[in-house]
């Protein structure tokens, strides 16, 4: 069945939101088999998203809409939609009362705008939103044709669509499926990781390999379309074992792991304890390290010591380090390191300092970082030279950071 998503929302044409609900859910249709046809972006604007929505029913039987489900009077889709189809807006005193129970359990009193999402099209089915307000709707328009909306937010949006997979399997089982592994590097440059498995791309028609680079990671994805799930599995699985044998001191995950979800399930399986000063990161390792559950159990500490006189007092760095040696330093970052161990009396201790920019020196460029890991018995000391911007270069840092911890508890430091 042909596909058209259409995303709604201004701030999409303007730059200031970037459009991940497409990518997402041309990765889920594809998973399943429908034909993603066309995408459409346009703007907050009534006639606009009635004249997309005709358009796209005529030329594809999936029409989903994402965006402009709110409760505020930029929010026009349901209301396009009842005008594109030529519907009644009825109003669902279930999914009034369903509103009404979020904003009372948030102790929050409900605006009276919040009322006009629960008006929707006279016989369109409701898709809960387990993390929003908003309800998405699918309205079988005739035998093979829907039209389906859903938020604008990629939380709620992604939440939602998994709930939708047993449907669109049930309306188009699909005659082939596609299916990915993306299995994610570190370490490597994108030149380095295609002279290691250039040989290896498939000539199979049936897959597809792509190596693709962001600022602080690698990732190579296998793609396999067929018409049979096991054969797609097993081209994958083939491949993938090739890649990993030529690259695996280097890979720290697949898929949805992030250098953040491998450090903690390695840190929980050796029950280790962790403690992290932090300078020109500000904090951006234990960030990460925290959003993964369980990081209690072996992060102790997490310290932004960004002045010298917190480096000198809390961490205790000796202050002539600091005069002869300056903050961005490796004796520095030794101090630092060693102070957070002691303070925290954990396993592991990793000190991060350095120069994020724009502010430079002669000697000490923007983009010097300096890093120590320690144990009760080891020191290692690490020198980085980032680019980018500001933000890049405190990423590129934490992740490195991180890194360095992965190879510590992997014995290959």
């Amino acid at each position: 069945m042909r596909t058209e998503i259409i995303n709604i929302g201004t701030e999409l044409l303007s730059g200031q939101v970037i459009n991940t609900n497409a990518a997402c859910l041309g990765r889920t249709m594809g998973s399943i088999g429908l034909t993603v046809s066309n995408q459409t972006v346009t703007a907050d604007d009534r006639d606009s998203v009635v004249s997309s929505i005709q358009t796209g029913l005529k030329r594809s039987e999936v029409v989903i809409v994402t965006g402009g489900l709110g409760p505020t009077v930029d929010d026009i889709t349901i209301a396009a939609i009842a005008k594109a189809l030529d519907k009644k807006l009825i109003l669902d005193h279930n999914i009034l009362k369903q509103i009404k129970a979020r904003f009372k359990k948030r102790r929050i009193n409900m605006p009276a705008s919040n009322i006009r999402q629960a008006y929707i099209p006279e016989k369109a089915k409701i898709i809960k939103n387990p993390i929003g307000t908003a309800p998405g709707i699918i309205i079988n328009i005739k035998p093979k044709k829907y039209l389906i909306a859903l938020p604008g937010v990629p939380e709620e949006m992604e939440a939602m669509i998994e709930q939708l997979l047993p449907f669109f399997k049930r309306i188009s089982p699909g005659k082939s499926i596609i299916k990915s592994r993306s299995i994610k590097i570190s370490s490597m440059s994108e030149s380095a990781v295609n002279d290691k498995i250039n040989d290896l791309f498939p000539l199979e028609k049936s897959l597809s390999l792509g190596i693709y680079a962001s600022p602080s990671q690698i990732e190579i994805k296998i793609t396999a379309k067929t018409t049979n799930l096991v054969r797609a599995n097993n081209l994958i699985s083939k491949l993938e074992k090739a890649i990993k044998t030529r690259l695996k001191p280097n890979i720290f995950g697949t898929d949805k792991e992030t250098m953040e979800s491998a450090v903690a399930r390695l840190l929980l399986k050796q029950k280790k304890t962790l403690s992290i000063a932090e300078s020109c990161t500000g904090g951006l390792i234990t960030h990460r390290l925290t959003n993964i559950p369980n990081s209690s159990k072996y992060l102790l500490t997490g310290l932004v010591a960004y002045s010298n006189k917190a480096k000198t007092q809390i961490l205790k760095v000796p202050s002539p380090t600091i005069k002869q040696h300056g903050a961005v330093s490796r004796q520095t970052a030794s101090g630092m390191a060693k102070g957070i161990r002691k303070l925290a009396n954990s396993q592991i201790a990793l000190s991060v300092t350095g120069i994020a920019g724009p502010g430079r020196s002669e000697k000490k460029p923007v983009g010097l970082v300096h890093m120590v890991l320690i144990t009760e018995k080891k020191e290692y000391h690490y020198e980085y030279n980032f680019s980018g911007t500001r933000e890049m270069i405190k990423y590129r840092a934490s992740q490195a950071g991180l890194e360095l911890i992965r190879r510590h508890l992997l014995n290959l430091l």
